[in-house]
């Protein structure tokens, strides 16, 4: 796991429940390039490390296969079973 995917998911996992993937790029002090943010947590997302829920329109067909990775929300995935 490369250094970027530690940080973001040390920075989720310190969430108290949800945290967006803006808040997770400005703890990481990236905000203003937020690229490496966004493909760690689209990596650790498909790791099955974290869960992501999109925020973006429900009705927008686009937004539902190519969802927004910085507004999404993510938590933390304790042995399979969704943090509460």
């Amino acid at each position: 796991m490369s250094k970027n995917m530690q940080a973001a998911l040390a920075v989720v996992a310190d969430a108290r429940d949800e945290i967006s993937g803006w808040s997770v790029a400005t703890w990481l002090l990236a905000r203003r390039h937020p690229e490496d943010v966004r493909e760690s947590l689209r990596a650790l997302t498909n790791r099955g490390l974290i869960k992501m829920r999109p925020m973006d329109d429900p009705d927008d067909e686009h937004r539902k296969q190519f969802p927004d990775r910085l507004k999404a929300m993510y938590s933390i995935v304790k042995d399979g079973i969704e943090a509460a």
